[in-house]
């Protein structure tokens, strides 16, 4: 064992951990696309960027570069999506969690793949979940980590303990999260979704 951690120490002196990398919620509204698949990002009351703001509750919790939190329409449905970036992997819930603690009831939670153009297969949780008023809706989520997508926080958290061991730098990641409305289909929220996906890779020069 001590001959592996040695030889670990070694290639960790040659390959010294990268700078930390620190972020704006400018950067990450900028780097967010606002019209995906024929929806159009509503703008905030007063013209702002973002749709709706979270409370600095919910900045304090989180603590991320950044979060970015859009209605996107298309005249017929509506699409609630919330990008978080960070190097902090407690910046990045679980909303199994979250919703409940929004007076949300889940309903049933799968693991399913969403095929992109350019991005491959990445792994999503597809949860159903009845709101406050009675209406069942789907969410979609997803966690990018230094390494990859995985569907679910605990995975996620495996993997950025794993990176900072072998790094011994906290990198960047995001978490990615959609809920169509009550009539919106799987099909047309993952239709949606895996669009959204492919286009974030190109407004965000690859970082998200």
């Amino acid at each position: 064992v001590m001959s592996v951690m040695a030889a670990f120490g070694v290639v960790y002196t040659l390959h010294p951990a990268p700078q930390p990398i620190h972020r704006s919620e400018a950067w990450l509204q900028d780097a967010t696309p606002r019209e995906v698949d024929g929806y159009r990002a509503e703008p905030g009351p007063n013209g702002e960027k973002q749709t709706y703001r979270m409370s600095e509750a919910t900045y304090k919790i989180i603590d991320a570069f950044g979060i970015d939190s859009l209605i996107f329409t298309n005249g017929k449905h509506q699409i609630d999506v919330c990008v978080i970036a960070s190097n902090n992997r407690e910046s990045f819930h679980d909303p199994m969690h979250c919703f409940p603690g929004q007076d949300w009831t889940v309903l049933g939670r799968k693991t399913v793949p969403v095929n992109t153009t350019t991005r491959g297969s990445i792994p999503f949780s597809l949860m159903t979940a009845r709101s406050p008023q009675g209406a069942s809706a789907l969410a979609a989520f997803t966690y990018k980590g230094p390494r990859g997508f995985v569907a679910t926080q605990d995975k996620s958290y495996m993997q950025w303990s794993i990176d900072l061991f072998l790094t011994g730098q906290a990198r960047e990641g995001a978490f990615y999260r959609f809920v169509g409305d009550e009539t919106l289909t799987q099909e047309e929220l993952l239709r949606f979704v895996s669009e959204f996906m492919d286009k974030i890779s190109v407004t965000s020069k690859g970082v998200l």
